[in-house]
């Protein structure tokens, strides 16, 4: 039986779930670890002084084999940390991607025309997810059309949300869901996508677990 998948996080997931919880470049600890992580740069929290130290940090913590991507990272045009420097980072974030071969899950706020250039520029190996996506049908068309997964998160139970119109199109091969820094449950969050898509949640949860063995390289069942 498939298993609910929850790609992004910042809070503990009961055990039924398989999860990836995002820490912040160098703090992740290897003696603590258990479930999945990403590490990254988010573009909150990036130090000018101190990243390039961070990054060596981050280059070990990435190989730990608990650690499935690298993220959340991105651009955020409504953050106090320069755009300059966040575009800086970022650009590493991307290549780290690459040379370690795990996914990227990115933050993007207001910056997803300069995401999808950088995707055109870069035309990376790795696959990118946007993740806690909450904008309309003409962002999300020109994401998937570079091949970028979104996954979505609480505005779903918004009823005003665009992204219940992105969800009645978008193919099941091209998403993912998360709860983010939400305490919500996954099997409600799968039953009320399921239900905006008209679709049994038995099988959308078999797609999004595929999703999730063939994005992240997961051998597991």
């Amino acid at each position: 039986m498939s298993k609910y998948v929850n790609v992004h996080t910042h809070l503990e997931q009961n055990e039924n779930v398989i999860s990836i919880m995002h820490v912040n470049a160098g703090d992740f600890s290897a003696e603590s670890a258990h479930g999945f992580y990403s590490v990254g740069f988010h573009p909150w929290y990036i130090h000018e002084s101190i990243w390039k130290d961070k990054m060596e940090k981050l280059k070990v913590e990435v190989k730990h084999p608990t650690v499935l991507a690298i993220g959340e990272s991105g651009l955020d045009k409504v953050c106090e940390t320069p755009f300059s420097l966040q575009l800086e980072v970022f650009v590493v974030m991307i290549e780290l991607s690459e040379s370690t071969k795990k996914p990227l899950i990115i933050h993007c706020v207001r910056a997803f025309q300069e995401i999808i250039e950088l995707h055109k520029k870069f035309q990376p190996v790795q696959h990118w997810i946007i993740h806690g996506f909450n904008r309309n049908q003409n962002i999300a068309s020109a994401l998937l059309h570079q091949g970028i997964f979104l996954s979505f998160g609480a505005d779903v139970m918004n009823s005003d949300s665009p992204v219940l119109e992105v969800l009645k199109n978008i193919s099941s091969h091209e998403f993912f869901l998360e709860s983010d820094t939400k305490d919500i449950s996954m099997d409600e969050l799968y039953l009320t996508v399921a239900s905006i898509r008209e679709e049994k949640v038995e099988a959308m949860k078999e797609s999004l677990f595929n999703n999730f063995k063939n994005v992240f390289k997961y051998a597991g069942s």
